[in-house]
Formats: C-alpha cells, structure tokens, sequence
C-alpha cells in the first residue's frame, strides 16, 4: 500500500507535470517577432517667431510595414500643444515636460500612419517662440499595443540629461525628444543614434534619437550630453519605447498560452495542481 501511494503521488506531483509542459511547449506555435528598424527622419526647420494660426507643419514619408510615427516638438514658451496629426490623423500625446525657464518638448505617436508623404501638423493654443517639430518614423512595431514603457526628466545646471525607460517587451526601440536651454552641441551616450539636432533661436537646441533593439528587456539609460561646452544648461527631457509585431500578425507580444489537461492547468508552463 506504501509502494501504491508513493507510485500514486510521484505520478501526480512529477510526471503527470513534466509529460504535461512537454505537450504544451510541442503543440504551442512558435511565435517569431519582426525586428525593428528605422525607416525615416524629418523636420519642420528652425522657427524663430509664430504669427497665427500657431502651427508647425512639415512633410514626413514613411514605408515599410507594421509602421510606427514618433514626433517630438520642442519650443522655449511653456505652452499647451491642441493637436499633432499627421495626413490629417490625430497621434498620442505621451508625455510634456518643461524646464523652470520655459523649455518644453513633447512626444507624441501613431501607429500604422497613412504610407508615403503625408504633413505633420502641431496646432498651439497661442503665440510661441523658438520652436520645432521633428519625426522619426518606424518599421516592425507592434500595431495593437505598440507603447511600451517611458520616461521624462527634468534636469537643471548640468552638462547632462539621463533618462531610464524600463521596457517590457524584448527588442523593444526606444524614441526621445530633448530640448536644452543653451547653444552647446547636442552629442549622445553610446548606443544611441542621434536623428535631429536643431538649433533655434535664441540659443536652445532641439534633438531626437533612436535607440535598439533592447534585450533583454529592462532599465535603459538614454543620455543627452553638451559637448563638454562651457556653461551648464537646462534640460527637457521624454523617451518612450515601442514594442515589435508579431511577425505576420503585428499584433500583442503579451499573450499567454493556457492548456489544460486532465484536471492540470498550465499558464506559461506553470502547472497548477487541481
């Protein structure tokens, strides 16, 4: 009776559980993710003065599939931004951050943009100064939930700017826009490609930069530097990363197979003993 109950036991706890992971991981599709890649940056040029209707307009192209728009717009006034569209589709404010002198730079994005050129237009609520719009567009970037994770900071009187984005999804691309109070020139932390630098009058520079793939996925630093320049600036801060499609799908890199086999319950090979 001893020998039956152990048989009986180690069949439940050991071998029901392994023969059950064995069959989930034989019968669940592999899922394969499409890589991220840059397609395009643009910009709408340096803006020394506005005149109403306070707008930014410029053209962008974007191809390829699974496509993801980035735009940063910086300006020096602390001012509310109504709308960024592009071909007349209205993107997703991430995130507005400001310097206590004024500074602002905002990100925001769209998911499957019309192809080809298109104008992106930035609507202000009133007059600004100084101002800019940027894009960087995107190719094999999840299309049902693309925003991965972001951050924003502030930085006063440094010669630096540094930003953690904890991604989730693995081989995440990160985005960011900076605006820096000052006339140093713009250079970026290893890693990180640089897609805009302008200056606009008077002396604040504007900058965008791309960064992946990411993996695994974690906390990653995106870093704005001055040069080395004399002066210490002021600096605005956003970056967000974008999670990859599903190859041929575009769709979720969330999901979470669930099986259950003969009272066993699996849920990303976790068996749960009923």
């Amino acid at each position: 009776k001893l020998f039956k109950n152990l048989t009986k036991n180690l069949t439940k706890w050991f071998i029901v559980p392994v023969l059950i992971i064995s069959l989930v991981y034989f019968f669940t599709p592999y899922r394969a993710y499409a890589a991220v890649t840059f397609d395009a940056t643009s910009n709408s040029g340096a803006i020394t003065d506005s005149v109403s209707p306070f707008e930014i307009s410029w053209s962008h192209t974007t191809t390829g599939s699974d496509r993801l728009l980035v735009v940063g717009i910086g300006h020096i006034t602390t001012e509310t931004i109504n709308s960024v569209t592009y071909g007349g589709t209205s993107m997703t404010l991430i995130a507005t951050v400001n310097t206590a002198l004024g500074d602002q730079s905002s990100l925001f994005y769209l998911a499957n943009p019309a192809s080809g050129a298109n104008t992106v237009l930035a609507t202000m609520a009133t007059t600004f100064s100084a101002g800019v719009g940027m894009a960087v567009s995107l190719t094999g970037v999840n299309q049902t939930t693309p925003l991965d994770a972001s951050d924003t900071t502030v930085t006063e009187n440094a010669n630096s700017v540094t930003s953690a984005v904890i991604t989730v999804a693995d081989n995440s691309w990160i985005v960011d826009v900076v605006a820096m109070v000052g006339t140093q020139t713009l250079t970026v932390d290893s890693g990180q490609t640089q897609r805009q630098n302008v200056i606009s009058a008077p002396g604040t520079d504007f900058g965008m930069s791309t960064k992946g793939a990411i993996t695994p996925a974690g906390s990653t630093n995106v870093i704005w530097n001055d040069g080395g320049d004399i002066g210490t600036p002021d600096w605005a801060h956003v970056a967000a990363s974008f999670a990859p499609a599903v190859a041929g799908g575009g769709g979720s890199t969330n999901a979470q197979p669930t099986l259950s086999i003969q009272g066993q319950t699996i849920i990303n090979s976790q068996v749960i003993i009923k």
